[in-house]
C-alpha cells in the first residue's frame, strides 16, 4: 500500500473555506483490506470503496454525497476526513482536470477551475496591486526579529517561476507584488505582508523568497484582498 501522499488523485478536489484543496484518496478498509476512494461515512471504515474517481466525482457533484480526502502535503492537523459540497461553513466549491470536466457538465453548481488553476489564482490583478498569499509555519518571534523592513525565507507551495516571471513582465509604474504571510497553515487571514524583490526557484512549488517593507498590517486581510 502506497503512503498516504502517493494514494492522492489531484485531478478533482474539495475547496474548503481557507481555500485549501482537499483531494480523494485511495485507502485500505479495515477488515476487509479492499484498497479504493471512499464515498460516504467512513467513520468505522464503511464507506462505499471504489476504484474509479469518476464515481467520486459522479457522487459527490450529482448525489450530494460525501468523500474521503486529505491536504496535499498531508497536515496532522486535519488529517483527512469525510467532506461534502454544500458542507455549511467546511466546503465552498469544488475544481476539476480540465480532462474530466465533461463528468460534471449540467450540474447545478460549477467548478471553480482546474485544479492548477486555482492554486495560481491565490491572487488578485486589476486596478489593485497583485498579490501572492502564502501560510508558512514561522513564530511570531521569527517576524518580529525582522531588521530594517527586509526578510529572506523559503516558502512553500506556490508556484513561484510564475510569480518571478510575473515579477519580469512588470510594468514599472505598476505597484510592487506583495505578498501577505499567515503565521500557520490554517490561518484564515493574512498579519503581515512584504514586497517581493527576489525569487530564488527550487525544485517543484518552493522557493527563497526575499521581500523588503515587510511588516505587520494593521488589521488582517482576507485572501484574495490586496496590500494596501
Amino acid at each position: 500500500m502506497h503512503s498516504k501522499k502517493e494514494s492522492i488523485d489531484h485531478r478533482f478536489a474539495l475547496v474548503d473555506q481557507e481555500d485549501q484543496l482537499r483531494f480523494p484518496y485511495r485507502k485500505v478498509q479495515i477488515g476487509t483490506q479492499q484498497e479504493g476512494f471512499v464515498i460516504g461515512p467512513d467513520r468505522h471504515g464503511q464507506g462505499l470503496y471504489v476504484d474509479r474517481l469518476e464515481e467520486v466525482i459522479h457522487a459527490v457533484v450529482f448525489e450530494g454525497e460525501s468523500a474521503r480526502v486529505t491536504d496535499d502535503p498531508p497536515s496532522p492537523g486535519k488529517g483527512s476526513n469525510s467532506l461534502k459540497l454544500h458542507a455549511g461553513r467546511n466546503v465552498k466549491g469544488y475544481v476539476i482536470a480540465a480532462e474530466l470536466r465533461h463528468l460534471v457538465r449540467g450540474a447545478k453548481l460549477a467548478p471553480l477551475g482546474t485544479p492548477e488553476d486555482y492554486l495560481q489564482g491565490r491572487r488578485t490583478t486589476g486596478h489593485e496591486p497583485d498579490v501572492v498569499w502564502t501560510s508558512i509555519k514561522l513564530s511570531p518571534q521569527s517576524l518580529h526579529d525582522v531588521q530594517n523592513g527586509r526578510l529572506g525565507m523559503y516558502l512553500p507551495g506556490q508556484n513561484w517561476s510564475t510569480i518571478k516571471t510575473l515579477l519580469h513582465d512588470r510594468a514599472a509604474d505598476l505597484a510592487p507584488l506583495s505578498v501577505l504571510i499567515a503565521l500557520s497553515d490554517t490561518d484564515a487571514s493574512a498579519s503581515w505582508a512584504g514586497d517581493v524583490i527576489q525569487v530564488q526557484t527550487r525544485v517543484g512549488p518552493s522557493a527563497w523568497v526575499e521581500l523588503e517593507h515587510v511588516g505587520p498590517l494593521d488589521s488582517p486581510i482576507r485572501r484574495f484582498a490586496a496590500a494596501t
